[in-house]
């Protein structure tokens, strides 16, 4: 805590004012404390009043009412003007304090977690939708839930291309997600929920935007989803040049798959 000190000038002041509240006819008496010269006992040298009364004491007897009516005064505006804040509970959630629903601010439809059931022919059917159908053994060779070398991505698709169906002997149907939250971050999971991509995201309109990329976005009775990726010549012509290059358009079919749709499913994170 602070120490507070008076100094000798405010115990001048102090007693000069008390002085001229009273007219000079009136009685020296009605004068208090150490501002009475008149009536004041003088101790003999080393007594025990002149302990008692030495300046530093005689100061406190005058100091102690005025500092304790100070505080009051102080603490009495501080408690006026102070801000109540809740605290939420130990093992509450963060998202329910930092919300943007809980504040009152409109939620995006788009914000919570989406599962589709991906399987070979839509993927197919995403990629032909989008001008890239001959990406399409490629994704099939590298898509599904096992991993491949670049080495056996080439060799698969090659044999992959010379089949009527790609999707012959492809991999099996497998669930994935895609999650938005309201503080704008996006992210997808595998069938074992292990995030497997993320970025950040802002709604425009009827958009998503990632950077420089744009899906059209449209959520259909609030549960179900659909995406259709924005993509130019360029990136088409980029995606096409040299597969597989990992282009961004291959990147967009892939998150989007077109023509098909996402149901909404629980989310305690979004």
């Amino acid at each position: 805590m602070r120490k507070l000190t008076v100094s000798p000038g405010f115990m001048q002041r102090y007693c000069d004012n008390e002085r001229a509240a009273f007219s000079s006819d009136q009685p020296v008496g009605r004068l208090a404390g150490p501002c009475r010269k008149e009536d004041r006992v003088q101790p003999q040298e080393g007594s025990h009043r002149d302990v008692a009364m030495r300046p530093s004491a005689r100061l406190m007897q005058v100091a102690v009412p005025i500092i304790a009516a100070m505080t009051m005064v102080v603490m009495t505006a501080c408690t006026s003007n102070r801000t109540s804040f809740s605290i939420p509970e130990a093992g509450a959630s963060s998202s329910a304090v930092a919300s943007p629903s809980a504040s009152g601010a409109p939620v995006a439809p788009i914000v919570g977690r989406w599962e589709q059931m991906h399987t070979c022919r839509n993927l197919v059917h995403a990629f032909k939708e989008a001008g890239l159908g001959a990406l399409a053994p490629f994704e099939v060779a590298g898509g599904g839930p096992v991993d491949v070398s670049r080495k056996q991505l080439i060799e698969k698709a090659k044999k992959l291309a010379q089949q009527k169906d790609v999707c012959a002997g492809a991999w099996p149907p497998y669930r994935h997600y895609h999650f938005f939250t309201a503080d704008g971050r996006f992210g997808s999971l595998d069938q074992n929920l292990q995030q497997v991509d993320d970025g950040t995201y802002k709604v425009v309109g009827h958009m998503l935007v990632f950077g420089k990329n744009k899906f059209r976005y449209r959520v259909i009775h609030g549960d179900t989803l659909t995406l259709e990726p924005v993509i130019t010549p360029a990136m088409r012509r980029a995606a096409l040049a040299h597969p597989p290059n990992d282009a961004v358009a291959e990147w967009m079919v892939s998150v989007a798959y077109t023509g098909s749709t996402w149901k909404r499913v629980p989310c305690d994170w979004c």
